[in-house]
């Protein structure tokens, strides 16, 4: 019991006294413990302020860097588009002649086998009115797997992801 007594009437540590643990220092700090010290364990208003300019300067070169490749994609997809549309344009022109002279042939056929021409006529109609039908059929069933997504990703820079 007279060892806790001894322990109770010990005056706390102070900067004066030497701690066996840590060297005396002037200040009495904990960061004079230390034996090594490196630049981070201080820190200073400005060193906050250099590290707060660096982080600024490197978040706006990434979002230049982003900008850059934002529009490098918005201009592929420009002349993609023009390509894909003059593409498009040629094919359905090309389309149309080729179904007109068909039609034209089919109709010369049937009426130089003897059938009437009102006939051929109504024969040329339906074989055309069916070809849409079916068309329209499968550009219907089309539509349930195609997706205007990546398109819009790719406008707002998220292509590929």
């Amino acid at each position: 019991m007279s060892n806790s007594n001894s322990q109770r009437q010990q005056p706390p540590y102070s900067a004066d006294e030497k701690d066996p643990h840590c060297p005396a220092s002037d200040t009495g700090r904990a960061s004079d413990c230390n034996e090594e010290t490196s630049i981070y364990d201080e820190a200073s208003i400005a060193r906050t302020i250099e590290v707060a300019k660096n982080a600024f300067e490197l978040k706006k070169q990434e979002l230049q860097a982003v900008g850059e490749v934002v529009a490098a994609e918005t201009e592929l997809l420009k002349k993609s588009t023009v390509i894909t549309v003059a593409s498009l344009v040629t094919a359905f022109v090309f389309s149309c002649f080729s179904w007109i002279a068909i039609n034209v042939l089919l109709g010369m056929g049937l009426v130089d086998l003897g059938l009437h021409y009102l006939l051929s006529g109504a024969i040329v109609f339906a074989l055309n009115v069916s070809v849409v039908i079916f068309a329209l059929i499968v550009a219907h069933n089309m539509t349930k797997r195609i997706s205007l997504r990546p398109i819009f990703e790719a406008l707002l820079g998220k292509a590929g992801n």
